[in-house]
């Protein structure tokens, strides 16, 4: 190789050398005007060509080793699954107002106000019912039963209803006990506690000025209850006291007058005729009159007897166990009248009993309108003749 071929192998040499030092980092003009210079030097050794060869190659290695983070990584054959990088979005940020209804939306909802079925059976705490009555009616905890179940404290009834204008639906529960002739009873406002339940207020205490004998919703909002003047007992009955309807919202009682939406305070009035219909069988007719000035709820027609009277099914039911409904009318308009047909059979005058041939056999039919079987506030006005009877005697056997 002759001087002037060695100087061109090392001037390449040195543009390769600056173009390592161009990888590594940007350059500036003070370092462009030094390699113009260097590039007039006309000769260099074979050791700085040398030089050169193992810096460019060792200088990339470090620029390549400093930037592999930065670069896109590529799969090679082995490799058996390749992960996109998620796609830009091009949504616009969320505005407050945005993440607040996002928010309410992802809220949970408050659970619904428990029915009677729920609170059925449930033992929660309950304000007393008197200072000596903790013994026979239990209220820390009160396990609540069935209205004439075999408990101490009643589940009498439940209703739905808002208490406020603007307010939520609420569990209204009328919660009764019998420390011994007449029940008394509160009504309260029970909520879902936890796993359980718990009394949230309690809208009247039992006596304040009166007993509560049946509450129901209001026509728009809040709560109806019915007042006694006092709980009927041993002989009295309800028609013998006051009654009235009083409507508790947005924290207070209204006392109500006149014909009360959702209220059936009536008077119904059975009566029944009796037919020969064959060989100690009979036709009994019954006939419900409503003599009050609104709606009655449905009500149940029952009948009680003698042992040796029964209806054509083999029903029986003696009056000292008291009686037992035969049907159900769905609701009666005042004024109007339900009519139905009983077949009633009698044992053979030949198996009477000295009392019954002496006596006679007694057959009733009575009319109940279920206080707590509707959500209205149900009332019998007058109970004295919600019942008639007939007397099977022996002298008018075939």
């Amino acid at each position: 190789m002759n001087p002037e071929e060695e100087t061109r192998f090392a001037e390449a040499f040195t543009e390769l050398g600056e173009a390592a030092e161009l990888m590594v980092e940007p350059p500036d003009p003070a370092a462009i005007r030094g390699r113009v210079r260097r590039r007039r030097v006309t000769r260099v050794t074979v050791a700085a060509v040398a030089a050169l060869a193992i810096a460019a190659p060792a200088t990339w290695m470090l620029q390549h080793a400093a930037t592999a983070e930065e670069r896109p990584q590529v799969a090679d054959d082995r490799t058996t699954e390749v992960v996109a990088s998620p796609e830009p979005t091009t949504e616009a940020p969320s505005t407050p107002e945005e993440t607040a209804t996002a928010a309410e939306t992802e809220s949970v909802e408050a659970p619904p106000p428990p029915t009677h079925d729920d609170l059925l059976g449930a033992s929660i705490a309950i304000p007393a019912f008197g200072d000596l009555t903790h013994e026979v009616c239990p209220n820390e905890p009160a396990a609540l039963t069935a209205a004439g179940g075999d408990g101490k404290v009643f589940l009498l009834k439940v209703v739905h209803a808002r208490l406020t204008a603007d307010g939520p639906e609420q569990a209204v529960a009328l919660v009764g006990c019998r420390p011994g002739e007449a029940m008394l009873r509160q009504v309260l406002v029970i909520e879902a506690d936890g796993d359980g339940y718990a009394v949230a207020e309690q809208l009247y205490e039992y006596g304040e000025h009166g007993s509560v004998y049946d509450i129901a919703p209001a026509a728009d909002y809040g709560v109806l209850l019915g007042f006694i003047e006092q709980e009927p007992c041993c002989s009295a009955l309800p028609e013998d006291f006051d009654q009235w309807i009083e409507r508790y919202r947005d924290g207070g009682f209204e006392t109500l007058s006149g014909d009360v939406p959702g209220t059936h305070v009536t008077d119904l009035q059975p009566a029944i005729e009796v037919a020969d219909a064959g060989r100690d069988t009979w036709e009994v007719t019954v006939t419900v009159t409503n003599a009050g000035s609104v709606e009655a709820a449905p009500f149940e027609l029952r009948f009680c007897s003698n042992d040796g009277i029964r209806l054509a099914d083999g029903t029986t039911a003696t009056c000292m166990d008291g009686p037992v409904a035969v049907e159900t009318a769905e609701g009666l308009a005042a004024g109007d009248a339900y009519e139905t047909v009983w077949t009633v059979t009698t044992d053979p005058k030949e198996e009477w009993s000295e009392d019954a041939v002496q006596y006679g056999q007694l057959f009733m039919v009575d009319v109940h309108m279920p206080r707590y079987g509707t959500d209205a506030l149900v009332f019998e006005t007058a109970t004295g003749d919600n019942s008639q009877s007939h007397t099977f005697t022996y002298d008018a056997m075939d």
